[in-house]
């Protein structure tokens, strides 16, 4: 089992790619304080893998400052195949009163 709590960005794609390369873990219990990135991360956590991993914010997917002078983002070598999680519960909590701000917390199994 292991327990994420990611900033508000969501998981790192490196952090991504282990979660799913390691065979041993069945459970995983993801809090999260912002539901979309929790929605993309849950996505790729349950999913098929793509070679092609999405790279974060709008910006730095164009490159940022127009797609000038940068470098492409790096391209990860293809994965050895995965069972996918499935989420099983997902609860959110109410911790700050008076604001649209959640803390959720979902449990993923896999077989």
């Amino acid at each position: 089992m292991a327990v994420v709590d990611p900033p508000r960005a969501g998981l790192h794609r490196n952090v991504l790619r282990a979660l799913l390369a390691c065979k041993e873990l069945k459970r995983l219990v993801f809090v999260s304080c912002n539901p979309d990135s929790l929605v993309l991360n849950a996505g790729i956590l349950c999913g098929r893998y793509l070679r092609d991993w999405p790279v974060g914010t709008r910006n730095e997917r164009a490159g940022g400052r127009g797609g000038r002078n940068k470098p492409p983002p790096e391209q990860l070598p293809p994965m050895e195949p995965y069972n996918p999680f499935k989420p099983t519960q997902v609860l959110a909590f109410d911790l700050f009163p008076h604001t649209k701000h959640v803390e959720i917390v979902m449990l993923l199994e896999r077989e």
